[in-house]
């Protein structure tokens, strides 16, 4: 099947860059990239564009006493050597 994409150019030269590295193309590249992001998606795990925020949510000392109120304190783990 084909089908008619409009991309901004910022993805446009991405997608370029990434061909030429890999010797394919352009169409090869998109179908690789759609692919891999469909088998994430049907997994559950989260996307690429997803995980520089993973651990970016800060809580406020005041936040964290609180649930310690309530959940108790930090369990100690051993050092791994």
């Amino acid at each position: 099947m084909q089908i008619t994409i409009y991309l901004p150019d910022e993805l446009i030269e991405r997608v370029e860059t990434l061909a030429k590295k890999k010797e394919k193309s352009r169409s090869a590249v998109i179908q690789e990239i759609l692919i891999e992001g469909l088998q994430k998606r049907a997994k559950g795990t989260p996307s690429s564009e997803l995980l520089p925020f993973f651990g970016s949510w800060k809580m406020s000392p005041e936040e964290i006493k609180q649930i310690r109120r309530i959940r108790g304190k930090d369990i100690r783990r051993a050092k791994l050597r």
